[in-house]
């Protein structure tokens, strides 16, 4: 991708032709959640017989679905001409495949909404922005002109258009299995043509239908269930799917028609047994045998998502793929996290993966998917604070079950810079939330940090508030924090903050009334700045008197009456990483800050 900073001219090139706006947008939770549907549901790469068979990648069109559109919004019709009192029959084939070429030479395409994750997303998927907001903003200003160059683009069919959503991608029955070609989730917006392959031992998926490169191998002992997926509930209805759960991840495969999806189910059936069809499984089920068959860890549990430019950042929280979360049961964001930190912390407290911990982690892993399209925007800043920390510590021990806990410090870099959860429609890693989001009004760490610090930015999901207590409360696993963490709740995060400050202070403050010198955690006085000026070491002592033991309180405020000089030294952090804890906040008495 050719990209120029022009921050302050707001034209920015994506992709080689792709603008934004001059004005940054927040995101739009309607249009990221579902209303992205109706103009460009999905890109797919496929296999190009028009042209030397080549890999491209076609964005789908839903043709009744515009019509429809362009004839309630304009009272126009699609077909050319004159006007009729009453919308077109829909085509007998309701979906078009073009490249974006096809679209830009019929199609004024916009620029898209100016967002910091621009930058982020993948050529394909700013590219389908692009033309979602084309379509959009051309329903909305009413251009009779722009109908007949929409329907020159829709019809008519092409030869791909009736290969892909025809009716005549039959299966191939092999001796031992049948093949035929689909296409598999990459993202919720993209897919990938590929050869499926079915054996009695595994599942393969190749490249393309003319290519023997195996992309996917999956051993049908590993898989859980397969099953249709409703209508309703996908991202393109015109057409069919269904999926094929193992442990780690489900797999997400479209065909063209319900009669072809129904012809995999039941190749599916002869190979695995009727019972493994349309009934996922339940407490009785034993997952042992299918959490054996996962062998390469970081390839199950990771996922990289076709809509993002992710490099080296791999996403954990990719089991399921969320594709319209408007027909999800309504969950509170906050008891969502709070569950998800409960279960990680069960997972970390298993020593062996009985019986019960295969059913937690897999309801773990379909607890955290749902991250993907959470919508903290009626959230206040309290709840989001509280939310944000649970996550925080959610990601952190989800990463040491899967990697291990950073062995040294040259690990860690990778560990908080890689781990990423799709989150609020953003990837966001470990150390993305804690210094961009959680600490996004608050300093940068300084040069002793041994993480990288990201420069991405989060509108609407990070905190706009200032709270130098988020020093002591953010738990990275080091042995130089405490042992243990809260579930941290809106209403009663004054109090837990206060009390695990307290917790953390008391353990690291360290006091000598002869040399005039106190030792405390290494933090920026920055954070410690108020309305009157900026912080002094004596400031900074003051303010962290208050949860100090009340021996030390004592003593401390007498070294501050004596007006001498105090020496401050900052005790540097540990690297050596531990697995903490996830409790109720210490109660009064019990690590909270005494009252004088």
């Amino acid at each position: 991708r050719d990209s120029k900073d022009k921050d302050n001219e707001g034209a920015e090139l994506f992709a080689g032709e792709v603008t934004e706006s001059s004005e940054y947008s927040l995101t739009d939770y309607d249009m990221e959640a579902f209303g992205d549907l109706r103009y460009c549901p999905a890109s797919i790469e496929m296999n190009d017989f028009r042209r030397d068979n080549k890999r491209r990648v076609f964005y789908v069109l839903p043709v009744g679905e515009l019509c429809m559109a362009f004839h309630n919004q304009a009272e126009m019709h699609c077909e050319p001409g004159p006007p009729s009192q009453s919308p077109p029959a829909s085509p007998p084939l309701q979906l078009r495949l073009r490249t974006y070429a096809e679209i830009e030479r019929v199609l004024h395409l916009l620029p898209v909404p100016r967002m910091h994750k621009n930058r982020r997303l993948s050529d394909p998927e700013i590219r389908r922005r692009q033309v979602v907001e084309s379509f959009r903003q051309l329903l909305r200003t009413n251009q009779a002109a722009a109908v007949s160059r929409v329907w020159q683009l829709l019809e008519p069919a092409s030869e791909l258009d009736l290969a892909f959503f025809g009716r005549g991608r039959a299966l191939r029955t092999l001796s031992a299995g049948c093949e035929g070609v689909v296409a598999a989730a990459s993202s919720r917006r993209h897919w990938a043509e590929h050869l499926l392959v079915l054996s009695r031992t595994e599942l393969t998926l190749l490249k393309g239908p003319e290519s023997r490169r195996v992309v996917t191998r999956v051993p049908m002992g590993s898989v859980l269930s397969v099953k249709p997926i409703p209508h309703q509930e996908t991202p393109i209805p015109e057409v069919s799917f269904f999926q094929v759960e193992t442990f780690p991840r489900i797999y997400y495969f479209m065909v063209s028609s319900d009669e072809l999806r129904d012809d995999w189910l039941d190749c599916f059936g002869r190979l695995l047994g009727r019972g493994t069809l349309n009934s996922p499984f339940d407490k009785q089920f034993d997952l042992s045998a299918a959490a054996a068959q996962v062998t390469e860890v970081e390839e199950l549990y990771l996922a990289k998502s076709g809509c993002w430019r992710l490099d080296r950042k791999r996403i954990f929280n990719y089991r399921r793929i969320v594709f319209n979360p408007a027909f999800l049961p309504a969950a509170n964001p906050a008891e969502l996290v709070e569950g998800i930190l409960t279960k990680a912390a069960f997972l970390t407290s298993t020593q062996a993966m009985d019986k019960s911990s295969i059913h937690t982690w897999v309801s773990f892993l379909d607890d955290i998917s749902l991250l993907q399209t959470l919508n903290l925007s009626p959230l206040s800043e309290r709840e989001r604070a509280a939310l944000l920390l649970n996550l925080y510590h959610a990601m952190v021990l989800h990463g040491c079950l899967v990697l291990g806990p950073p062995p040294a410090w040259t690990n860690w870099n990778n560990f908080f810079n890689n781990i990423s959860y799709l989150f609020a429609y953003e990837v966001v890693t470990i150390a993305e939330l804690e210094h961009n989001i959680l600490r996004a009004q608050m300093s940068r760490p300084s040069s002793f940090s041994m993480i990288a610090v990201p420069q991405n930015q989060f509108p609407g999901l990070a905190l706009s508030h200032r709270d130098f207590r988020l020093n002591f409360c953010i738990n990275s696993g080091s042995r130089s924090l405490p042992s243990k963490v809260p579930v941290y709740r809106a209403h009663s995060l004054d109090a837990q903050l206060d009390e695990m400050t307290a917790l953390m202070l008391r353990e690291s403050v360290e006091l000598d009334s002869v040399r005039k010198a106190a030792t405390v955690p290494r933090v920026s006085l920055q954070d410690f700045n108020s309305s009157a000026g900026n912080a002094t070491n004596m400031d900074l002592l003051r303010t962290l008197s208050y949860y100090l033991r009340r021996e030390d309180r004592l003593l401390l405020a007498r070294m501050l009456s004596e007006q001498t000089h105090i020496s401050v030294r900052y005790k540097a952090p540990s690297f050596r990483c531990c697995l903490f804890a996830v409790t109720p906040p210490p109660g009064p008495g019990d690590g909270g800050p005494e009252k004088s």
